[in-house]
Parts: structure tokens; sequence; C-alpha cells
């Protein structure tokens, strides 16, 4: 990963919630066990290198030594739960390859249903999130296949 970048309202150890388009909740009790964008990163990241079959993908700022073959970075301007049953994910991204010949940007956003009961709403929650990187994950893999 080239570098993830989080829009400043989640740039917070609090997780948030939407209960409306016009509003925003900081969950006091409910709280990320890293910085987000360094968990987006490492998500990311492992799903690309699982779904591409390869390791040669790196969060920033750690990079490898040796060149990698894809800089990808991301800007993410929403990702929590909306309403009583949604999560949503918006993310700006950017994918160049290392010899610079292969650039491509692009938007991904998907509004997903929450699975599961409300026994454990957060943990649930949190899964719903964890699918939507999957699948922003898998969308950027397509990109990098059609190269």
């Amino acid at each position: 990963m080239k570098e993830v970048e989080i829009t400043e309202f989640l740039n917070s150890s609090k997780m948030i919630a939407r209960p409306n388009e016009y509003s925003i909740e900081f969950r006091e009790s409910k709280r990320w066990g890293e910085p987000l964008a360094d968990g987006i990163a490492r998500v990311v990241s492992l799903n690309l290198s699982n779904e591409l079959n390869t390791n040669f993908f790196s969060i920033f700022p750690n990079r490898r030594e040796r060149e990698l073959l894809w800089d990808i970075g991301l800007s993410v301007t929403d990702f929590g739960q909306t309403g009583l049953n949604k999560v949503r994910i918006a993310v700006l991204w950017e994918i160049e390859n290392s010899q610079k010949d292969f650039s491509r940007r692009g938007s991904y956003s998907l509004d997903l249903e929450i699975d599961g009961n409300q026994t454990d709403a957060t943990q649930n929650q949190v899964k719903s999130l964890n699918q939507c990187l999957h699948l922003l994950s898998l969308d950027l893999a397509k990109v990098i296949n059609s190269e």
C-alpha cells in the first residue's frame, strides 16, 4: 500500500455511527484496537496478497527493501454504521505500477446490511465492515489484473 488517508472525522479511536445522512455520532465506549488507517492498510494488503497470490504488498510506511510491483493509495471518506442495520464504505483509490506505465484512479462505495442478530451489534458491525474491505480488495485486484 502506498498510503491510506482517512477523513478527519474518522481519525479517532472511537467508532462512528450515522443515525441519518446529516449526523455523526462518536461511540464513546466502542473503539478501534489500532489507528483506523493502519488497520485498513493491513487488511486490504492481506486481502490483495491472498487474492493475487503474491506477498509483494507492504503497508506504508514500512516498505520492504525489494522493489514492489504496485503502489496503491486509498483515501477513505466514510467507514462506519449508517442507520440501524447498515455499514458504509466510501473510498477514492489510485493504483500505479512500479514502471509508471499503468495508472488508474477510481472510487468505490458500498452500503452493506449488517449480518447477524443484534445480541452483539458491535461485533456484527465490524464483521460487515471487514466484508466491505474484502469487496474493495476484490475490485482493486480486478483493476490490477486488467493491466
